[in-house]
């Protein structure tokens, strides 16, 4: 879409698309100011004057990419979260909040995030994220996850390839402990990682990157309290071909380190109940916070 300016006595601001001419209300400039220099001025008084309400203006261009943060009480994680996101080239910001009572919407706001609210649980968190953000390319990040350096030229790669449905990242889990781990440790956290590398559906840990289109053909994330991220990324499969790119995302063991035998006995045992017709409300009472 184009936008055609008419200099004259008056100046005209419309719009044309494809063959149709829309003439919105008239901007009056006299033809000495726009060809006496104070046209720059005047035009700085028309940002202003029309940002609220001027029908097909925006001064803030689309973004290219629109990152979607679920967050219930992440102080202690967001900061780094959105710092590793960055804020290079034009990329949008969402945090969906859950109803947090510490520091997370200060942090977020604070980092120019657009903040939205809403009751707990991840999947009606993800949809109403999806639902304020602008882009046509979407990505669902974790709070205690840590994105790459490179990621979002990665993203934007994979995603203009329209076989793909759904792209993700291997997963590197770090200790919660300031202290560095034991080469047993290190070993068992390794081990851990080797789900993110296989060949099956990956977790919402391993953030999901999607064209909206796919993800409004998909319907969302449904509004579950566990296993939101299994349903989405096997609905995904269904319309395509999920992606694993060659770049580690950094998230935290704070439910390994706490217990790391239950641990992996739920990643290894959920996803069979749930398939099996367990309750994701009874899955979510066993997996409790993790924090």
């Amino acid at each position: 879409m184009a936008a055609l300016v008419f200099v004259g006595a008056d100046l005209t601001v419309g719009q044309f698309e494809e063959d149709a001419l829309f003439l919105e209300r008239p901007f009056h400039i006299g033809e000495t100011e726009a060809f006496n220099g104070d046209l720059g001025k005047r035009s700085d008084r028309f940002h202003r004057e029309n940002d609220n309400g001027f029908p097909g203006y925006n001064r803030d261009p689309m973004p290219e990419m629109s990152v979607v943060i679920p967050t219930l009480n992440e102080e202690r994680t967001i900061e780094s979260c959105l710092q590793a996101v960055g804020r290079r080239g034009n990329l949008e910001i969402v945090v969906s909040d859950g109803g947090s009572t510490d520091g997370t919407l200060r942090f977020a706001a604070s980092m120019g995030a657009t903040v939205v609210e809403g009751p707990p649980g991840r999947g009606g968190q993800l949809n109403r994220g999806a639902a304020a953000a602008q882009a046509e390319r979407l990505l669902f990040l974790h709070a205690d996850c840590r994105l790459p350096r490179g990621w979002q030229a990665a993203v934007a790669s994979v995603l203009a390839d329209p076989a793909t449905s759904l792209a993700c990242f291997l997963l590197r889990t770090e200790t919660s402990s300031e202290t560095r781990p034991s080469p047993l440790r290190h070993l068992w956290l390794r081990t851990l990682d080797l789900r993110s590398r296989g060949l099956r559906l990956p977790y919402g840990d391993q953030a999901f990157a999607v064209r909206r289109e796919v993800y409004e053909r998909v319907g969302g994330f449904p509004d579950i309290p566990l296993m939101e991220d299994l349903v989405f990324a096997r609905a995904c499969r269904r319309v395509g071909r999920i992606r694993r790119l060659p770049l580690e995302i950094r998230t935290k063991a704070r439910r390994t380190d706490a217990d790391p035998v239950r641990a992996r006995v739920m990643m290894l045992v959920f996803p069979a109940l749930f398939r099996l017709g367990v309750a994701p409300s009874t899955l979510a009472r066993w997996y409790g916070s993790g924090r």
